[in-house]
């Protein structure tokens, strides 16, 4: 369009404010990055001087692990001032090179305001003391993920700088590595079990543990960590943990002696995820949980059957102040799937539900006589094409029944999680 014929009123995007441009730039940036885990190319930035400037930082937001040639390294040095202080995220890549781990810290540790840092490497690799000289560096460090071949294992008696989130597997938490935490104040521990945890959690500051269990394991080693975990609690006051996120996905266990959650029976719990696949039924702690707050169910075995939902209305009971309560992939017939049962759900009338879901309304019924104000439907598959009137979208439903004492009953209310 030539200027003389362009409307006086036509907008382009150099017209936008700077925060739409920008937003525009990490929308771009972000999915390249998620599709390829590479840092995205720069040619977005050759457009015009004023996209340069707001979105190189952008680009740099997240610095992924250097290649065997380090370039990403290398043009990370060159970059001015403000764009070494806009990276958040970084990967160390750690080889059996010393030299090699040496530099690629010292250019790590030129990002003043880096929050999260993932350390790998291909094979097993005992990381050298420039990591934690590193870890030292870098004082708005939020998050520390070690992957499952990289062993800190060291005399490390130097000050780390507080952290609240660390990431590892259990058989690579050595005692140095413990020291760190303790140093360190860690107060979110995500671990996958691999079995030989021969080193005590940091109880006295952690107040979160996930505690992840990779697919086909073996229930013994369930019953092992269970063991563990109890072993380390040696007094009421050992265990501070305010919430506990459990992820199984190995093969159906029983209520056999150890469960899990023994080590929990002090802890001043007020929140309780677990994960489980449809071959196990939701087995939940024995013992009374007077500060819970919030349970959520993910993939439990089908409610329908009687003694499930026994076992977890007799758990609620034990939760006084229980509030909030969370059921993904939850069926209650044997012929309805999650998704299924959220779309009818979401478009049948209260009166109905009796009729086509007696066990949801039972369920519902007995809910009425505990604590829970709240009780979340939900499902984890993929997105479908929904339609809002003319406004199409994918979305996910989620179905909520609320109530704001417990003397009153509960509203049904539809909730769309609608992603574009």
């Amino acid at each position: 369009m030539t200027r003389k014929c362009r409307s006086p009123t036509a907008k382009t995007i150099n017209d936008l404010p700077d925060e739409i441009v920008t937003l525009i730039g990490h929308h771009l940036y972000s999915a390249g990055l998620a599709a390829t885990s590479e840092l995205q190319p720069a040619a977005p930035l050759a457009t015009c001087r004023r996209f340069r400037q707001l979105w190189t930082p952008l680009r740099w937001r997240t610095v992924p692990a250097s290649g065997e040639d380090d370039t990403e390294h290398a043009e990370l040095l060159f970059q001015p001032r403000p764009v070494l202080d806009a990276v958040r995220e970084a990967s160390l890549h750690l080889s059996d090179d010393p030299g090699l781990n040496r530099l690629r810290c010292a250019v790590l540790s030129q990002l003043p305001n880096l929050e999260v840092l993932s350390i790998d490497s291909d094979d097993e690799v005992n990381a050298e003391f420039e990591v934690v000289r590193l870890w030292q560096r870098l004082r708005g460090l939020r998050s520390l993920w070690i992957g499952r071949d990289v062993i800190l294992d060291f005399d490390a008696q130097q000050t780390i700088p507080p952290i609240k989130r660390v990431s590892l597997y259990s058989h690579r938490y050595t005692l140095a590595l413990s020291t760190l935490c303790l140093q360190a104040g860690v107060k979110h521990f995500w671990m996958d079990w691999r079995g030989d945890l021969d080193t005590v959690l940091p109880w006295g500051t952690l107040t979160r543990l996930d505690l992840e269990f990779r697919p086909f394991v073996r229930p013994s080693e369930l019953s092992d960590a269970a063991r563990t975990l109890s072993s380390q609690i040696t007094s009421p006051n050992t265990c501070r943990l305010r919430s506990f996120r459990l992820k199984y996905a190995g093969a159906a266990f029983g209520t056999e002696a150890p469960s899990i959650f023994d080590f929990l029976e002090t802890a001043p719990l007020k929140e309780l995820q677990i994960e489980l696949p449809r071959s196990n039924h939701p087995d939940l702690p024995s013992f009374d949980c007077p500060s819970l707050t919030r349970l959520t169910l993910i993939q439990p075995l089908a409610l329908f059957l009687t003694p499930p939902r026994n076992s977890l209305l007799r758990f609620i009971k034990l939760s006084p102040h229980l509030t909030y309560l969370n059921l993904t992939d939850a069926a209650f017939d044997t012929i309805t799937d999650s998704w299924d049962l959220l779309d009818t759900l979401a478009v049948t009338s209260d009166a109905t539900v009796l009729e086509d879901f007696p066990a949801l309304f039972v369920f519902l019924h007995c809910l009425r006589s505990t604590s829970v104000l709240r009780l979340d439907l939900n499902e984890m598959s993929t997105e479908r094409e929904t339609h809002f009137g003319l406004y199409k979208a994918t979305a996910r439903p989620s179905i909520r029944w609320t109530r704001s004492c417990a003397d009153q009953d509960f509203e049904r209310q539809v909730w769309w999680d609608v992603s574009e």
